[in-house]
């Protein structure tokens, strides 16, 4: 999906060009759950509002109009900036910033989210995501905090990794039932792949004490909650699940 992002050596600055090509990996995205006439967002904007059901994805892209000037001046506030990454799920997005308001009030938030989050299979997907972040990391002055998430009740980016099976079915629980928490052990699973997604990206390398995983606790009715709780969370990568699946 989309064109190849071009990854820079960790001693170059990342282009606002590559900027560009790593945020166009990812204008599909929208397909992979069957919405793609669902209204693009950008990273500097409030998520999309829920629509007649309540609920609303947010895919975040740049827009082809927008400047390098006019990017950059988004990275600039003295009133100090989140910069939340997560997926861009219908019950999780707008949620999730809300939290993110209340928690972080006064703050700037600025919103990356795609499918999956920080949660990524494909080399290309990861080498974009972490194109992205670079980038925000050699502009970082006034970033304070790096929230970095995925959500429980079966996430559909996984589930695609997964051949179209949900992440709870692979582990052997049932599905998530709707209006209700997941599962601890779904919940669990989603940690650790969080916490392997992290890692993968270098996160932590990139914004050295800023960064915070979550989870973003979801009912699928339009209500979330983020889980900051990693303490104990063993990293695992998503290629493991899939080839424990294979397995």
């Amino acid at each position: 999906m989309g064109e190849t992002a071009a990854v820079p050596e960790p001693t170059q600055p990342v282009t606002f060009e590559q900027l560009k090509g790593a945020f166009n990996v990812f204008k599909d995205d929208y397909k992979i759950v069957n919405h793609p006439n669902t209204p693009v967002n950008t990273p500097f904007n409030v998520p999309n509002q829920p629509d007649a059901h309540g609920r609303q994805y947010n895919l975040t892209l740049i827009p082809e109009e927008m400047t390098e000037k006019e990017y950059l001046s988004h990275l600039e506030a003295p009133e100090g900036i989140v910069l939340f990454i997560g997926c861009m799920d219908r019950d999780a997005a707008l949620p999730a910033y809300q939290e993110l308001q209340k928690q972080y009030s006064g703050k700037k938030i600025i919103y990356l989210t795609v499918a999956g989050g920080v949660v990524q299979k494909e080399q290309q997907r990861k080498d974009a995501m972490r194109t992205i972040i670079t980038h925000a990391s050699q502009h970082q002055d006034h970033i304070e905090a790096v929230i970095a998430t995925d959500h429980d009740h079966t996430c559909g980016k996984v589930k695609a990794d997964l051949a179209g099976t949900p992440l709870a079915q692979v582990i052997g629980i049932e599905l998530p039932e709707v209006g209700n928490p997941a599962p601890p052990a779904e919940q669990a699973e989603m940690k650790s792949l969080i916490a392997g997604g992290i890692t993968e990206l270098g996160l932590r390398k990139l914004f050295p004490g800023k960064v915070l995983p979550g989870l973003v606790a979801i009912n699928r009715q339009g209500n979330a909650h983020i889980d900051t709780n990693f303490q104990g969370v063993q990293p695992k990568t998503i290629n493991q699940v899939v080839e424990q699946k294979i397995s």
